[in-house]
């Protein structure tokens, strides 16, 4: 999804980059909800509403433009995945 995002300028191909963002923005919302442990569900519950947030900013409000909300969205996924990395050390090295 996201090399569609990559590839279409919101410009020139305005409804084909807008479908590859909602599908990056709610299919990245999805995987990080359902393949996350209990344990850090809450976090990343977080994540996605700041997601979220960022959406009703950028379409109903235009608070933003889609290059903020983009990098919005990236940045949730970047703490993602580094959280993913971390807390299993984390936890191995307490025990």
């Amino acid at each position: 999804m996201l090399s569609g995002v990559i590839l279409f300028n919101h410009q020139d191909s305005k409804w084909i980059h807008g479908f590859f963002e909602v599908a990056f923005f709610v299919g990245n919302a999805l995987v990080m909800l359902i393949y996350s442990s209990l344990i850090v569900r809450w976090f990343k519950v977080c994540l996605v509403f700041v997601m979220a947030i960022s959406l009703i900013a950028l379409w109903p409000l235009k608070l933003i433009t889609v290059f903020y909300a983009e990098w919005i969205s990236l940045l949730m996924i970047t703490i993602n995945y580094l959280q993913e990395i971390k807390l299993p050390k984390i936890l191995l090295k307490n025990e």
